[in-house]
């Protein structure tokens, strides 16, 4: 088997999550409160930098010591059942509103007359 060659000319990437539990959806969050606080609300907990692997909660919203940092950024992690869930959660909410403009851009073009022929698709 042929070995990985380290390549010192290809930048680094500082923000790469090496040995990623494919169960769950990681993601830096910025080190301030209001931010861990939502994310933890969430379900997410911190990335051990250590060992690497997501679990770390604490009574508080301020990330643990052990937490993998870079510089402002705090590393977290979500079951990705859920963040799946989350996912479509907000491509529903979007479709929602997404529909809820073309028919009110069609009701006011019926109200000064005009009429609009306009297929809309939802990505």
């Amino acid at each position: 088997m042929k070995q990985k060659r380290s390549k010192p000319w290809n930048p680094l990437n500082r923000l790469e999550v090496r040995n990623k539990d494919p169960k769950y959806h990681y993601r830096y969050v910025e080190a301030d409160d209001t931010q861990i606080e939502r994310r933890l609300s969430m379900g997410y907990s911190f990335v051990n930098k250590e060992t690497g692997l997501p679990g770390e909660q604490l009574a508080g919203n301020t990330a643990p010591g052990t937490a993998r940092r870079q510089r402002e950024l705090v590393l977290m992690a979500l079951p990705k059942e859920d963040a799946d869930d989350y996912i479509n959660y907000t491509n529903e909410l979007a479709t929602s509103h997404e529909k809820d403009i073309f028919r009110t851009v069609k009701e006011t073009a019926a109200k000064h007359g005009s009429s609009v022929r306009a297929k809309l698709t939802i990505e």
